[in-house]
Formats: structure tokens, C-alpha cells, sequence
């Protein structure tokens, strides 16, 4: 589905915009009606919190509230309302979703916009497999409504959506896609030695995470480009700190990730219900933010409340509806589908430099 005046310099045509805010208005109705008729009920999370994610992998914006007696309070906008929303699980709710801004600092590139809209919703008491099932269920049926197709070209891929969708656990596809034989219980050791012997490029500082992260990258991503739709899922426990552990696989999470041509468009979970566990995780990135350098996050200590009060064992995702618009048009830059991406607020050319 092209869009009409699609050249770059014709970002603000009147045609071009009107059609581009008419398609997101059709993702977002057609995902409330996806949900609306499956008994979800739409909330709303603040967008200002007191606390935010302590994860290493994104860095939230901050900023102060300072009140009329003189005091101030370090705030933080949210990365993602999964705390809030979880409290409203915690309290009762059965099925949320939310829409809504979400923030990351730092994030300017071609698939990153330091604001952009993302979906996130909860259910209680749905198996791990179930979640999958649900996630392919609602991106096929909403891309088949808004693109009035089922058929999706880009660049690297053209593909159906009609079609199972592939699915690789991330040992699976480190092997299969990639040529790396992982140790199947993740040890650190091990892996760099199986990076070593598959010619992955090793950095001197590289973490756990960055050895995955690195591997995936290099050799299991580019193939992902050249397919449909593709769920990998079963990654290392390390790497998820808000999931719970497989029952009968301990070194790996009830994590998910689906990418379609190319595209990372969401990142779901088995939620960790247990609130001794999850302040031990919160306080091992905590320690490790420090050791880094990087400036601390307060933990949400009102979230481990709520934990301790008892969160019903539940699955969630996050999905970014930008990248869903990318893909429905074929675009390759996250600022073809916004009105006002920040690069060009910033006059920034598209390869990130500062225009003069």
C-alpha cells in the first residue's frame, strides 16, 4: 500500500499526511476493536512516574516536579507503563491494554524515535503458548483489516501473513540460522567459546548480553530480514528481567520477540510474579548500572508492593505500532510514518548527524 507523495521531500504534502494519519487512526481502531471484542477493557497509565526501569538496555528521560513549598522530586518519563499496568492486575483487572506514548533516551536512528506509540496488554492466567498464539492472532487479523491484504512487500522480503508464522526458540535460531551451537545451559563460558569457534567477533568489555545480542545480530537477524513473520522465543534468563523462568528449562524465560521483514515489533512475556525475585533482579541491574557508570534509577517500590500483595500469574507484551506502520507501507526509516519525527525537529539528516 503505497503512499501518495512518498518522496521524502514531500514528507508534509497535504495528501501525504492526511493519508498517513488516516492509517494510523485505522491501526489504533482496528486494535481497540480486536481487543473490545475479546473482553479487554482500554486504560490509561501515566506517562510521569517516581521510578522507572533499571534495565541496562534503555535509559529513561527525567525531569522535576517542583511544588509551590519549595521541594522537588526527580520524575522519570515512563519506558513503558508495564509497572502501572501490572498494579491494575494486581488490583483486580483481569485483561488491560494500553496505548499510548512510550520514551527512550538516546534513541535516534532509523528504527528509533526517542517518543513513539506502542501497545501493551495483560492477561490473567493465559498459558506462556497462549500468548504466542494471541500475538500472531491479532497481527494477522489487524494487518489483513488495515492493509486490506494479507500480502506485505518490503525491500528485503515479500511475504503472507496468512501463513503459520515460523517459530525458533533463540538456541534454535543461533544453530539453524546462524551456525552457533550454544551450550544449552547458557553459561557464560561456554557460549563465548561457541562465539569463538563460529567466528563471531568478540569485544574485550562484552557482556552476557552483548554476546547474545552480538550473535544475533551477525548471524540470525539478517536471515529474520528475508522472511515473514518469525517468533523466537525461549531466551537466556538473564536477558529477561520482568519473565519467569520455563518450568522445565531453568536456564532460559518465557520471553518472546516477533519480527517481520526485517522489523523487531514486539517483546512479550511469561511476567514474573514472585516479589522476592524480582527486587533480587532490580537490585543485581541496579548494582550493575553502578559499576558501569550509569546513572541510578530508584527501584518502584510501590510495583514490589503490589507484587507482594499478589499478582495472579499473567503474560504481556509490548508491540510499537511505528514499526507496524513500517511495515505496512515498506518503509526503511521510522520518520516515513511519523508526522513530527524528532530527528527533523532537530534539523538531524537521516544518518543522524546534526544538519549545519
Amino acid at each position: 500500500m503505497p503512499p501518495p507523495g512518498s518522496r521524502p521531500e514531500r514528507r508534509f504534502a497535504p495528501e501525504r499526511l492526511e493519508w498517513l494519519l488516516q492509517l494510523r487512526a485505522r491501526l489504533t481502531n482496528a486494535i481497540r476493536h480486536f481487543f473490545t471484542a475479546r473482553g479487554y477493557l482500554e486504560v490509561q497509565a501515566p506517562i510521569l512516574g517516581p521510578a522507572a526501569d533499571p534495565a541496562l538496555t534503555i535509559e529513561p528521560f527525567r525531569t522535576r516536579l517542583h511544588l509551590l513549598d519549595g521541594s522537588a522530586h526527580e520524575l522519570f518519563l515512563q519506558t513503558s507503563p508495564e509497572f502501572f499496568l501490572k498494579r491494575l492486575l494486581a488490583a483486580g483487572m483481569k485483561r488491560i491494554f494500553h496505548i499510548g506514548p512510550f520514551f527512550r533516551d538516546g534513541e535516534v536512528t532509523g528504527r528509533h524515535n526517542p517518543e513513539f506509540t506502542g501497545l501493551e496488554w495483560y492477561c490473567e492466567n493465559q498459558p506462556f503458548g497462549e500468548l504466542l498464539d494471541f500475538t500472531e492472532e491479532l497481527f494477522r487479523e489487524v494487518t489483513c483489516e488495515v492493509a486490506q491484504s494479507s500480502h506485505i512487500e518490503r525491500k528485503s522480503a515479500s511475504f503472507t501473513v496468512e501463513r503459520s508464522f515460523q517459530r525458533f526458540s533463540v538456541a534454535q535460531a543461533l544453530r539453524e540460522l546462524g551456525g552457533i551451537e550454544v551450550p544449552e545451559d547458557w553459561q557464560e563460558e561456554g557460549l563465548r567459546n561457541a562465539l569463538r569457534r563460529a567466528g563471531v567477533h568478540l569485544g574485550p568489555d562484552d557482556e552476557f548480553d552483548d554476546l547474545v545480542n552480538r550473535a544475533l545480530i551477525e548471524r540470525v537477524e539478517p536471515a529474520l530480514a528475508r522472511h515473514g513473520p518469525v517468533i523466537l522465543y525461549e531466551y537466556p534468563l538473564p536477558m529477561a528481567a520482568l519473565a519467569r523462568a520455563c518450568p522445565n528449562k531453568p536456564s532460559v524465560a518465557e520471553r518472546f520477540e516477533l519480527f517481520a521483514g526485517g522489523l523487531e515489533l514486539c517483546n512479550g512475556y511469561g511476567e514474573l510474579t514472585d516479589p522476592v525475585e524480582q527486587r533480587r533482579r532490580f537490585l543485581e541491574q541496579a548494582n550493575h548500572r553502578r559499576r558501569l557508570g550509569r546513572p541510578a534509577v530508584p527501584l518502584d517500590e510501590v510495583f514490589l508492593r503490589a507484587l507482594e500483595d499478589g499478582l495472579p500469574p499473567c503474560c504481556g507484551c509490548a508491540l510499537g505500532l511505528d514499526r507496524w506502520l513500517m511495515l505496512l507501507i515498506g518503509a526503511e526509516r521510522i520518520e516515513e510514518v511519523l508526522p513530527f519525527p524528532l530527528s527533523m525537529e532537530l534539523g538531524m539528516h537521516p544518518e543522524g548527524d546534526v544538519a549545519t
